[in-house]
């Protein structure tokens, strides 16, 4: 349950707003740290529970102009700097995008700045041609992906990692100094429905979040994918109960 800030009453689930990342999104325009500043504090206003911004560079689609965004982890931390109340959060960072031991460290300095209200949304990443542009690795997304997530959470809950995999290594690596919360920030995967990265996520995360087009944005489809979910997890020994959810709504 959370308290509605304006009316004080109990609502029975937590309510967010994603923000637009990508150029031509605020009506045709392109949001600047003015805008994003703005929309921040009015989120925070209206009594909403979280802030989420997407993590693209560079995106193309056929037939249409490119559209670049502003990079995530700044923007989420200029948001930590400027906000009290709300959670903050990337909707979610690609672990291709950055070393994995820095993404831990970014997320540690953000939670740092935020007083502790970041939680840190991580998942393979799919948009193509932005990976070429960038030059970053698109195979094996999945694989590198699970060595990725087990050096940062090592670091985020333990503070330490020690780490020597086929894509990633990390040699005897801290995190220090630590921030707010001694066992580290709450870390939420983001998946479509592909059975490896749910167990992934069974295995390793504390939240569990699902796109809007794997439910085709409809109530009536999440219970099969959240039975679905309950079922990895008791594979593993885990209590599905112990794994938070959310879920992506297009409006």
């Amino acid at each position: 349950m959370t308290v509605d800030s304006l009316s004080g009453r109990k609502r029975p689930l937590k309510i967010g707003i994603m923000l637009p990342e990508s150029e031509r999104e605020m009506a045709g325009k392109t949001a600047g740290w003015a805008d994003f500043l703005a929309m921040g504090k009015a989120i925070e206003e209206l009594g909403f529970d979280s802030l989420w911004f997407a993590d693209h560079l560079l995106m193309r689609v056929p037939g249409h102009e490119p559209q670049g965004a502003w990079e995530s982890m700044a923007v989420l931390s200029a948001f930590a700097a400027t906000t009290e109340r709300i959670t903050l959060a990337p909707f979610v960072a690609a672990t291709a995008y950055r070393n994995p031991a820095l993404t831990a460290k970014i997320a540690e300095t953000i939670d740092e700045i935020s007083g502790g209200r970041f939680i840190l949304g991580l998942g393979s990443g799919w948009a193509k041609p932005e990976y070429e542009a960038f030059g970053y690795p698109y195979d094996l997304r999945a694989s590198r992906f699970e060595e990725a997530v087990q050096i940062i959470t090592s670091l985020i809950r333990t503070g330490r990692a020690d780490f020597q995999g086929a894509y990633y290594s990390a040699n005897h690596c801290e995190l220090r100094p630590r921030g707010p919360r001694p066992e580290g920030m709450p870390i939420m995967i983001g998946t479509f429905d592909g059975e490896r990265m749910m167990r992934l996520t069974a295995k390793f995360a504390d939240h569990w979040n699902l796109w809007a087009n794997v439910t085709g944005n409809r109530a009536a489809n999440i219970p099969a994918l959240r039975d679905r979910m309950d079922g990895f997890c008791r594979e593993l020994g885990r209590d599905p109960g112990t794994l938070e959810r959310s879920v992506a709504v297009l409006v």
